[in-house]
């Protein structure tokens, strides 16, 4: 399986900066939907969970409320 690779700002650790880092993301099933993200928001939870306030496991991409295109990749998709 053939993997593709993108550089989201990644939180490794609790209060330091986000940092670009590449991650792998495994080739999409024939159920799935690829959504080409064009912005997303932040909110003061994430905030939190930069600075430590709010405890999640790490590393983790933050954000929500994305904005963005869906591509259907296969005719064998469920739904309208």
């Amino acid at each position: 399986m053939s993997s593709r690779h993108r550089e989201p700002p990644v939180l490794s650790k609790a209060g330091t900066p986000l940092a670009i880092e590449r991650i792998s993301l495994s080739d999409p099933t024939p159920f799935d939907v690829v959504v080409s993200v064009r912005a997303a928001g932040a909110l003061p939870t994430h905030l939190e969970v930069i600075n430590g306030a709010l405890r999640y496991p790490l590393p983790m991409i933050l954000g929500q409320e994305t904005a963005g295109w869906a591509h259907p990749i296969a005719h064998r998709r469920r739904g309208p």
